[in-house]
């Protein structure tokens, strides 16, 4: 059987591009070159939702099937940026 690190990276980007935004952060930490491989292979982000009030943002972004990946920041003072996941 045929290791991931045997793979060659052309077929290791074919795969990338299947995978949801998750699984290409946690692949991005495994090794350098599925580092470069993830990031030279486009992203395709199908939704994403955005949001400002009262100096606070809100990033909603799809990340599979009924899971999303929730960021709000909120400038603190001296310009600090606080963020929550």
């Amino acid at each position: 059987m045929v290791s991931w690190s045997q793979i060659p990276p052309e077929i290791k980007r074919h795969v990338v591009q299947k995978l949801d935004f998750m699984s290409r952060i946690s692949l991005k930490n495994t090794s350098h070159l599925d580092r470069q491989i993830v990031e030279s292979t486009k992203l395709y982000i199908p939704r994403a939702r955005f949001g400002y009030k009262d100096g606070k943002s809100l990033v909603v972004i799809y990340t599979g099937i009924e899971k999303f990946l929730r960021l709000e920041i909120e400038k603190c003072g001296n310009g600090v940026i606080r963020k929550q996941l």
